[in-house]
């Protein structure tokens, strides 16, 4: 997806307030914390794929807040007030007169705002690791309700907080952004960026003075005045905004339901379970399932299947029948895992697995098959390789559908694969034999197999 085209709208008291509007789907407004660059965070692929995925089901507007990214700096400190007003304006500025608010980190307190101030403006509203903002009528309310909060990752000490705006876009200035988002340090790359990313923002003095304005905000007694149907999702491990602040709004708004992600991160797709979150809140705001996204790449597939299981379960009897099953799946996890395989799924008397190479696949099946017959189980196998459709943890695809009639095709305890996997194994110590064309169910030509030879 191209980086969307920004526009320029200016606000009641004359500031140039920088937008973005693109996606599909039911309009949204996403007002972003008080530090952005509508341009430099497409830059980024961990918020790219952030704003990629949110895209597909939904109309995205949004904006830098004044006072940093594309939008203009001001003289004097902005209010709540002005801000809540920006999002009006940009709405009213694309004729969108009533959306659902997304706000992460300051920006939620920016939309729990607007919500209690334009409730017919309002459609749904989501709050993402809002900050301790929240009000002095309710001081006490979050650690109450979170009495053993994590150490924060951020600056202790008002000391700490000047060297830290003062070391704002170094190339130094990248130790913080680890500490309180764990999971970027696999993500080395992205790292590297946020140096980058943060002069593109501003000045340390431009955020001096949107901590300085922050300071002051005080949303006490708008919580509760959100009719609008809220989601509140909290990454429960991130020690920046500890969970007892999600927890008081979610006490305090009176039609909100909150959803804890175990996640270490204050920004939330960073996390490995990114895609968790934001899915949720797409559901959330459609109302309908989010589909999971294909993603396609080569592996190695193996089927297994144990011989003759239906008449084994009969004489064996349920229970110890269950027994030897369970024998079997602990056996058969063991040998693949240490092969660098993966386990997708029991198929109920066999199992699918994918491997990376097929070398691992062919020594996991040997081993597997040895050793399961040592057990009592006689088993056969089929492989195939190729291009793989991936959705969460599970796989389909022709190259799925092959291996399985592969693997029906064998005979009880033998091994047979493609002509794919023997070619991807020309020089190895294997050795195959042809057994000419079959007929596979499901596919309109015939497919020549081999037949894994002992070595």
């Amino acid at each position: 997806m191209d980086v969307p085209p920004v526009r320029f709208v200016h606000s009641n008291d004359g500031v140039r307030i920088g937008f973005q509007d693109y996606g599909t789907g039911p309009p949204v407004v996403f007002v972003q914390p008080f530090l952005s660059h509508l341009e430099g965070i497409w830059q980024h692929e961990l918020f790219r794929r952030h704003f990629e995925r949110m895209s597909e089901y939904l109309r995205i507007l949004t904006f830098d807040q004044r006072g940093n990214g594309l939008s203009d700096r001001t003289e004097g400190l902005p209010t709540l007030e002005q801000r809540v007003d920006d999002i009006k304006v940009v709405m009213e500025t694309v004729a969108v007169e009533r959306a659902s608010l997304i706000g992460w980190s300051e920006g939620a307190l920016m939309c729990i705002a607007f919500a209690a101030q334009n409730p017919d403006m309002v459609d749904r509203l989501v709050v993402c690791n809002t900050h301790h903002r929240i009000g002095s009528q309710y001081e006490g309310l979050a650690e109450e309700l979170n009495p053993d909060p994590p150490e924060t990752t951020m600056w202790k000490t008002g000391e700490e907080r000047d060297a830290g705006v003062e070391a704002f876009g170094t190339e130094e200035d990248t130790g913080w952004v680890v500490r309180r988002n764990p999971s970027m340090i696999d993500h080395p790359d992205a790292v590297s960026l946020m140096p980058r990313l943060m002069r593109l923002i501003g000045s340390s003095d431009v955020v001096r003075r949107q901590m300085e304005s922050l300071s002051g905000i005080d949303i006490s007694g708008l919580p509760e005045r959100v009719t609008a149907p809220t989601l509140i999702t909290h990454s429960t491990e991130n020690s920046t905004v500890h969970v007892g602040f999600a927890r008081a709004l979610d006490q305090l708004i009176p039609n909100s339901t909150l959803i804890e992600f175990d996640s270490p991160d204050f920004d939330y797709w960073v996390s490995p379970n990114w895609r968790d979150v934001v899915d949720t809140q797409i559901s959330f705001i459609t109302g309908g399932e989010v589909a999971a996204p294909i993603v396609r790449r080569f592996a190695v597939v193996m089927f297994t299947d144990i011989v003759d299981s239906t008449a084994k379960s009969i004489a064996t009897g349920d229970e110890a029948w269950h027994q030897k099953l369970d024998a079997h799946d602990r056996i058969a996890d063991g040998i693949i895992t240490s092969h660098e395989g993966t386990v997708v799924k029991s198929t109920g008397d066999g199992l699918l697995a994918t491997f990376a190479m097929p070398s691992q696949a062919i020594d996991a099946a040997v081993r597997l098959r040895d050793i399961l017959t040592e057990a009592g189980f006689e088993m056969r196998v089929g492989i195939h390789a190729g291009e793989v459709e991936v959705r969460d943890s599970d796989i389909s695809g022709t190259v799925v559908n092959l291996a399985s009639r592969v693997e029906q095709a064998a005979r009880p305890g033998e091994i047979y694969t493609t002509t794919a996997v023997r070619d991807l194994l020309v020089g190895s110590n294997r050795t195959f034999k042809e057994l000419g064309t079959y007929s596979l169910k499901g596919f309109d030509r015939e497919w020549p197999l081999c037949r894994l030879e002992a070595t």
